[in-house]
């Protein structure tokens, strides 16, 4: 009897020392989730704007309604409807979305532990497994989103834990209660169909001595779970006239959908896909796993079907029971999600789709390899096979097989693990900087914009582009919607009122960029913004001879062409634009083609890194308009630097491989696409930082730029270089090093343009140097022949290439620390000396410099047995002498300097002349 009862507690005292383990695991899962949305907030895409705004107005009292006044009807409603429950009339919506998908996230960790215990032997595996679904980075990155999944999951998850009860024990409560849990995952997403694809054959091969008996609990089953979705549909159909909103079909194939989810599996199971071969190797690994478990969940199906309540004995019955519903209903989803996919066209991330088979599919699996360790005969075998290759080692000396497999398994989750909570880490860390890349990012939550309509745009008749984040960030609700298409966006603006104000946001997506819009004659920029503008909408006063589309037609044009073919081609800051004149119906058929090539192929988005270049395409009416013959479109360009842009038409099927027209051309400027002609005004309106043969060259911040006027084809045959020479050759990287200068040669049409009898090459410096340059040469050459002119020039600005104009006209703006021959100016991190009028024979002395320190121990350690620094150098290095004027920079040590004395001297004859003063006066 004692014995008996110490059996008890003891068996207490594991359930209870699992149940704390299960639920500190749960309350570290929603943690994880929780840290992510300490500064911006929860997630928001567009099905959770309409979960929260839907919310919102049910809470007002005004039924399923959602922004923008729209009939809430393609989701169901469980999601919404709880979000305004735990508001308690006090809360916004939005404030509860985090929360509640954290804690549900928690318990669905919980419910797995459940779905688990009492049904694996092996207590480290089962560990293991609830470790796996806490520690998930897709299940947390679901859950971070105010959207569905989390609460899905945990529809899903008691759902399968009552219908595995009802299996192992015949209750029919367990069954009412899986058939209510699954009634509430429907409610949630129609995905829960799923539910009832796995148990109601489940429920067929259960062995009854009546039919009758079977039907009526399949009967019940159906009805608990079917019912409220049911009056849902109904509801919506008596509404809107339809149950769901019609899908456009799907792009793409069932294999490549199979791909996708190979790949996505691999993804989660490695934590990071591997790329090329090893990326291969890892999904054929996942496959092999995915058919294998699936035989196992085939074989155990079958074998349910021979007895009474799933057959066998204790742990054995239990487990082939749950390896049944979990494994069967992982594998009933996976197959639904992909056939969807493959059917239909879907918005959202495949991740969102594929997280709620995530956690059965875990589940099975650690039931699957269970019944392996359970079993002896493949245990012995192994011992076998490792014995006799290991007999001549100290392997089995040491603790047996066994031992070492267990060892390697613990080392390997460990890793996993701890690489685990290394990535959530970083992207804690990341959201907490850079929100989650939707509209509660930091760009949306401080948009100058939305403040500014927020504070002066009360009235009605507002209308913007950016209407979610003008949603969910101000509290107006009185805007209209208007289209990023220049010809919809028209035809809108002529529908409304006079005086009307335009909100235009500039953010991602690209289509919503300001630079889309090319203004009508009717909009009147009232407020320029850092991050979009203010317009008014007037209607203009046709004038005699005067389009209407006048106004909007002439800016672009106003410029030079960056490209001449089917189109004219105007490459302005933000966009393409496609100009045509006289210009018919036929000219827009097909298909508009834009390849753009960057200046670093790491700053294309991830998909294009691949190719080396970003393919875009539209359709002229979704960008243009025509008007009084003639044709108009512009195009966004991304942000990154570019090199060259590529543009044509193509019109399918007839010539799909041959363009109607094409033409390449460089746009680069500043790191961004832009205007030739405005960018040549810029430069000359400065001086160059050197002349020869006719080219000028000037040194900008980030860029080397080449002008020449007049300027022909034969001006740009020979090929363009250009070499950088450090102050200190070890600042350089080891493999240029030897040679001494980082050498760089391209030709014309890769970076630059003629245009109006001009030429200009902008060659950029992809990367600024971090260290101190001290010369650029810059020329043309021909191969075997040699340099046909070239250029030597200083270029010191902070350590970085600069403006020789710009930086003389900073230190003529201040007054200078001390003067004499030269003026000294004390600057951000270095010592300036300026002279004008300058000749070359007043910098052929030595320039000397003494620094005084505040604290001599400061001085380096050569240096320490003086009072002072001495910074002597060579005016070549570190100036230049243009148009009269000399300049030099020295960069100043770290340390904290007292005084300084500094001039010019010729080592016999003494100081030329000489100042000191004190640092700070």
């Amino acid at each position: 009897m004692r014995s008996a009862l110490d059996a008890v507690a003891a068996a207490r005292r594991r359930v209870d020392g699992f149940t704390l383990l299960l639920a500190a695991l749960s309350v570290l899962g929603a943690g994880l989730v929780l840290a992510r949305e300490v500064t911006y907030g929860v997630r928001l895409h567009w099905d959770a704007i309409a979960y929260i705004s839907t919310a919102r107005h049910l809470l007002a009292g005004d039924g399923f309604i959602q922004f923008l006044d729209s009939i809430y009807y393609a989701w169901p409603p469980l999601y919404p409807l709880l979000l305004a429950a735990l508001s308690f009339g006090v809360f916004d919506p939005y404030a509860v979305a985090g929360p509640l998908n954290a804690v549900l996230f928690g318990l669905s960790i919980f419910a797995a532990g459940c779905c688990l215990r009492g049904r694996v032997r092996n207590r480290l595996l089962l560990v293991w497994a609830c470790a796996a679904v806490a520690l998930s980075l897709p299940l947390a990155e679901v859950a971070y989103i105010a959207q569905s999944e989390a609460l899905f999951i945990w529809c899903v998850a008691l759902a399968l834990l009552h219908s595995v009860r009802y299996f192992d024990g015949g209750k029919q409560s367990a069954l009412i209660w899986a058939a209510v849990f699954a009634s509430l995952a429907l409610l949630t997403r129609y995905a829960g169909i799923t539910l009832l694809l796995t148990m109601v054959p489940l429920l067929l091969l259960q062995q009854e001595t009546a039919v009758r008996k079977k039907a009526g609990r399949i009967g019940l089953y159906l009805l608990i779970s079917l019912l409220p979705v049911a009056l849902w549909l109904l509801r919506s159909y008596l509404t809107v006239g339809e149950f769901s909103p019609v899908r456009d079909r799907a792009q793409e194939s069932s294999w490549a959908v199979w791909q996708r989810y190979l790949e996505e599996l691999s993804d989660w199971a490695f934590l990071s896909m591997p790329a090329g071969g090893l990326g291969v190797a890892a999904m054929a690994l996942t496959g092999a796993a995915v058919v294998a478990l699936a035989i196992v969940v085939a074989a155990a199906v079958i074998r349910f079907n021979f007895y009474r309540n799933g057959g066998g004995k204790g742990g054995e019955r239990g487990r082939r029971i749950s390896l049944c519903v979990f494994g069967g209903f992982s594998l009933v989803y996976s197959i639904f999600i992909i056939t969807t996919l493959s059917a239909v066209q879907l918005h959202g991330d495949f991740t969102e789709y594929l997280s709620p088979g995530y956690v059965p599919l875990l589940l099975a699996a650690a039931l699957a390899l269970d019944g392996l360790l359970a079993n002896d005969k493949p245990k012995g075998w192994l011992e076998v096979a490792a014995g006799r290759r290991c007999s001549k080692t100290y392997i089995l000396k040491w603790g047996g097989v066994k031992s070492i497999l267990l060892a390697s398994a613990v080392s390997l989750f460990a890793v996993w693990a701890a690489y685990s909570m290394l990535l959530h880490a970083r992207l804690i860390d990341l959201v907490n900087q850079y929100g989650g890349g939707g509209i509660e990012s930091p760009h949306w939550v401080n948009s100058e914009t939305l403040q500014y309509t927020r504070q002066h745009l009360t009235g009605p008749g507002l209308l913007t582009n950016a209407y979610d984040a003008m949603y969910m960030h101000t509290n107006l609700r009185n805007y209209r919607l208007i289209s990023h298409e220049l010809n919809r966006a028209e035809d809108e603006l002529a529908k409304s009122a006079e005086g009307a104000y335009l909100s235009w946001a500039d953010a991602w997506p690209r289509e919503y960029n300001t630079a889309d819009l090319l203004l009508p004659p009717s909009l009147e920029v009232v407020q320029e913004l850092s991050d979009g503008f203010i317009f008014q909408h007037r209607r203009p006063e046709n004038k005699e001879n005067q389009p209407p589309t006048a106004a909007w037609y002439d800016g672009p044009v106003a410029g030079g062409t960056a490209a001449d073919s089917g189109f004219d081609l105007y490459l302005s800051k933000h966009r393409l634009v496609y100009v045509k004149e006289p210009c018919a119906a036929e000219d827009l058929a097909g298909w508009f083609y834009l390849q753009i090539y960057p200046m670093d192929a790491a700053d294309l988005p991830e998909y294009w890194r691949g190719r080396g270049q970003e393919h875009q395409g539209f359709e002229f009416g979704d960008y243009g308009a025509m008007r009084d013959g003639r044709c108009l479109a512009a195009f966004p360009l991304p942000e990154y630097g570019i090199a060259r842009l590529e543009a044509g038409q193509r019109n399918p099927p007839e010539n799909w491989q041959t363009p109607l027209w094409q033409a390449t051309f460089p746009a680069y400027t500043a790191g961004r696409a832009g205007d030739w002609a405005a960018y040549y005004a810029r430069l000359t309106d400065g001086e160059p930082a050197a002349r020869a043969n006719g080219f000028e060259v000037y040194l900008g911040d980030s860029e080397l730029v080449y002008a020449k006027e007049p300027c022909t084809a034969a001006d740009t045959a020979a090929r363009f270089f250009r070499y950088i020479v450090p102050r200190d050759p070890s600042d350089f990287p080891e493999w240029e090093r030897e040679q001494g200068y980082d050498w760089r040669e391209f030709g014309f049409a890769e970076y630059g343009a003629m245009f109006d009898g001009k030429c200009l090459v902008v060659m950029p410096f992809t990367t600024l140097p971090a260290y101190h340059i001290a010369r650029i040469v810059a020329g043309q050459h021909r191969p075997g022949v040699g340099a046909v002119w070239e250029v030597d020039f200083p270029a010191i600005n902070g350590g970085t290439a600069g403006h020789w104009r710009r930086w003389h006209k900073r230190l003529t703006n201040g007054a200078p620390a001390a003067a004499s021959d030269f003026q000294v100016y004390v600057g951000e991190g270095e010592l300036l000396y300026a002279k004008a009028p300058c000749a070359a024979a007043d910098v052929e002395a030595t320039f000397f410099l003494h620094l005084i320190p505040q604290n001599l121990d400061d001085l380096p350690e050569w240096r320490r047995g003086h009072d002072f620094d001495n910074l002597d150098f060579e005016f070549g290095p570190n100036g230049a002498v243009f148009d009269g004027r000399c300049l030099a920079a020295v960069p100043l040590p770290e340390y904290g300097i007292a005084r300084i004395r500094t001039g010019q001297y010729v080592p016999d004859s003494g100081a030329v002349w000489e100042v000191e003063f004190a640092v700070g006066e």
